[in-house]
């Protein structure tokens, strides 16, 4: 089983971004990804899998927020 997770980027440095999800930051390798700090990607693990458009990404944040989501951040 594969466990995503979404999260903003607070800081990029090299091939590594520092990522916000939602109970905590995390490092994460950015080797797949062109992004830049502000940007929305989905993790797995310890690797950026996919950017998404702020749009999109906030739809979602919400829509979880709203639906009572209180699942934490993956281990």
């Amino acid at each position: 089983m594969c466990l995503t997770s979404l999260g903003k980027i607070l800081k990029v440095e090299g091939n590594t971004a520092v990522v916000q999800l939602r109970k905590s930051q995390r490092e994460v390798r950015i080797d797949l990804l062109k992004v830049k700090e502000g940007d929305y990607v989905y993790v797995s693990g310890n690797l950026g899998i996919e950017k998404i458009e702020a749009e999109e990404a906030e739809e979602i944040l919400k829509t979880r927020e709203e639906a009572g989501d209180i699942g934490g951040d993956f281990e």
